[in-house]
């Protein structure tokens, strides 16, 4: 995937957040008391809710200064946003004309943000995502490993009628202590409220045996 570098790119935005409770409903969407969380995007769907921050950025570098300038706020960092691997070494000012042949760009990597986060979380938990096409478990586990991070959620964007554009997703739960939990298809809500509970339980178990 390419960054554009523009508002209108359809990243999802991650959450940099203080998670204090959640109690999830059946059908519904959690109902989630936080302090102070801030929404960082380039564009998002649905309304941002009162009380929440929407930082808004163009690029993936900008994302990256604006995770990094709340992480020290933040205990749970959910970093779903499908921030592009690439971008325009050379970005041109002007309109590139047509009637060319051929064109050539070059390529420069973007910040790995998810891991640069595991890196410097502290003590948040920090979760991220992926879109595989194969071998999924397989896939999800080596990039939990890669990135150092707290819990991975997989999905096999090759499968019509979950994910992209769709109500309903189907995806795998990978955690740093070794566990698996499949959410087999359910609409997204339900996925968003297991993904939370999975979250919080994770998190309160780290931390008592932090304790201890």
């Amino acid at each position: 995937s390419i960054d554009r570098g523009t508002p209108s790119w359809p990243l999802q935005a991650p959450v940099v957040s203080k998670v204090t409770s959640a109690t999830c409903y059946p059908g519904r969407s959690c109902q989630v008391d936080i302090k102070g969380d801030s929404l960082l995007g380039a564009s998002v769907s649905t309304g941002i809710r009162p009380g929440a921050v929407f930082v808004p950025v163009q690029s993936a570098e900008d994302m990256r200064e604006a995770i990094l300038q709340h992480l020290g706020e933040a205990t749970i960092v959910i970093k779903a946003a499908a921030v592009a691997d690439y971008r325009p070494a050379h970005p041109s000012p002007a309109k590139i004309r047509s009637g060319q042949e051929r064109l050539s760009i070059e390529l420069s990597p973007n910040p790995d943000i998810l891991k640069e986060v595991a890196a410097r979380r502290g003590s948040a938990f920090v979760v991220g995502f992926a879109a595989e096409t194969s071998d999924v478990a397989a896939h999800a586990v080596a990039k939990l490993r890669d990135k150092g991070i707290d819990l991975l959620v997989a999905n096999d964007v090759s499968r019509e009628g979950i994910g992209f554009d769709a109500d309903d997703n189907e995806v795998l739960l990978v955690d740093r202590w070794g566990g698996t939990e499949p959410l087999t298809r359910r609409p997204k809500s339900m996925i968003a409220d297991a993904i939370l509970d999975r979250v919080l339980a994770l998190r309160a178990h780290a931390q008592t045996t932090r304790a201890r």
